[in-house]
């Protein structure tokens, strides 16, 4: 197939691969929301960059960066996204690969990414405990109106005009301006 230069590379990229240490009876594949009597191994989320982004933040406000990912931007479903992160029990993210972008259509700016079920939770804490300081206030605008959809506006805080990189959380020079009104 010639994805790699030499058989040296193919061969430590295959050595390095993890596969599923046991016996696989069979897989099933369907929306979270219709997971009522038993939970999955891995949940697989195929998103673009920003929504990734907003994933990774939600990890990483329970757990801290994300370390040890695999990528080749190969065996993007069946390894980077379920076999690694079941073996490893770690959430790991792929770029996908030409396989599943053809064969499943995703779109060219899609990412994939591969969570431990038991992670799911607090990353969707860590998501909403991130939304004030890391979306922009047309995000949070659509986070108001599927929320009211779903009857959990009660359930939500979402402070618009609040967030970090327009200096809702206060730039330098605010924080200066502060400071010489107080000595004053």
């Amino acid at each position: 197939m010639r994805l790699y230069a030499n058989y040296a590379i193919s061969h430590q990229v295959a050595k390095d691969m993890a596969y599923c240490q046991h016996q696989v009876q069979s897989i099933e594949i369907k929306a979270l929301f219709l997971y009522t009597e038993s939970h999955p191994d891995v949940v697989i989320i195929i998103a673009n960059s920003l929504n990734m982004m907003r994933i990774v933040q939600g990890y990483a406000y329970h757990f801290g960066q994300l370390k040890n990912t695999k990528v080749t931007g190969n065996q993007a479903i069946c390894q980077e996204c379920t076999s690694y992160p079941f073996e490893r029990d770690q959430v790991n993210f792929s770029f996908l690969c030409s396989g599943t972008l053809h064969v499943a259509k995703w779109r060219e700016e899609e990412i994939g990414i591969g969570i431990p079920f038991h992670y799911l939770d607090k990353i969707i804490d860590g998501i909403c405990q991130t939304a004030n300081p890391m979306a922009s206030n047309k995000a949070k605008k659509l986070i108001l109106e599927k929320a009211a959809k779903l009857g959990l506006s009660n359930q939500i805080y979402i402070k618009l005009g609040n967030n970090y990189y327009t200096g809702g959380y206060g730039t330098l020079e605010y924080h200066r301006r502060i400071n010489n009104q107080i000595m004053k």
